[in-house]
């Protein structure tokens, strides 16, 4: 059974899975290299995710892309929660359903308004 990717809002070149998993979509760009523009091709990949140095919050981030503008570390969670999500405010807080925080996918994590709980 092959795994179902839904687009990133806000991030047109990625996709993630109910699970967690995030990737890039394959694409075709205009990039000015070596004093003349050319078609630039990615392949489609996963992107691992990493514990991102200035984060304490102990959550797996991956880093995406706008265009050329390559700073946004984002959490996988939040990133499903978005994609899956039915009606999902990036400002509320996201808990997971079991104690694990490394567990992604869609169905352990829940919305809530509330600031406690597991997250």
């Amino acid at each position: 059974m092959a795994i179902k990717f839904k687009d990133i809002p806000g991030f047109p070149d990625y996709q993630v899975s109910k699970y967690g998993d995030v990737r890039s979509v394959e694409r075709e760009r205009e990039e000015f290299r070596n004093g003349k523009w050319q078609t630039r091709r990615y392949k489609s990949k996963i992107i691992k995710p990493n514990l991102h140095k200035p984060s304490s919050s102990g959550y797996y981030k991956v880093q995406l892309c706008y265009g050329l503008d390559c700073r946004f570390y984002v959490s996988v969670h939040k990133l499903v929660m978005l994609a899956w999500g039915k009606d999902f405010d990036p400002r509320t807080k996201i808990l997971f359903k079991i104690k694990s925080k490394y567990d992604y996918s869609y169905t352990n994590l829940k919305q809530t308004d509330i600031d406690h709980g597991r997250h």
